[in-house]
Formats: C-alpha cells, structure tokens, sequence
C-alpha cells in the first residue's frame, strides 16, 4: 500500500537505539522538503557533519547533498554507499541523512 500511495518513512533513532517512524511524506521532494526544513533547528552550529547514503541512487543523492549545503552551509556533507546488508532490506533507490542532532527531531 506504501509504494501505491508513494508514502516516503522518515525515521528517527532514538536514544535507546531503536528506529522510530517520526513522519510519512507522500513523494520523495516532500520527503527531502520535511528533512531539510528541521536542519535549521536540529543540526549543531558548529562542526557538523551530514551524510547521505544512497542504495545505487548517486544522482539523487548529490541533489539531496546540494540541498543541504543551501540549508546548512556550516555543515560538512558527505556522500557514501549504503552497506549491502541493509540494501538488501530496502532495495534500490534508498537514501539516507544522517547526523548527530543538538536537539532532538521531532514532527
């Protein structure tokens, strides 16, 4: 039902280290519009660090990391492979963004 309605997770970890659905975006721009729009005010000032893993998707994920730099100019952004492990669970066109928060995520 999900690929139907193009229903993109966005998901948290939380503290105690599990995976936590925070919000749902239909389409992959509501998706990356919902995520850049918390960076203001979740990434730290300073020493930042974004990455962005793609399962076999480096085209998108080089317009994700441009995106973010547009938002987050204090940020170093890297880009890198999804491990093949959990590729295997999501398939793909995955993508990831990754970072430490200074606060928590929250919709």
């Amino acid at each position: 039902v999900g690929d139907k309605l193009n229903l993109k997770p966005i998901l948290d970890i939380a503290e105690d280290g599990t995976l936590k659905v925070i919000a749902k975006a239909r389409g992959l721009n509501a998706a990356w519009r919902w995520m850049i729009g918390k960076l203001p005010e979740t990434l730290p000032q300073e020493n930042a660090q974004v990455f962005i893993a793609h399962a076999g998707a480096p085209e998108k994920a080089a317009e994700l990391a441009e995106l973010v730099r547009a938002a987050a100019p204090q940020a170093t952004v890297e880009l890198t492979c999804l491990s093949p492990i959990i590729g295997a669970h999501t398939g793909p066109g995955m993508m990831a963004l990754c970072y430490m928060a200074a606060k928590a995520c929250r919709p």
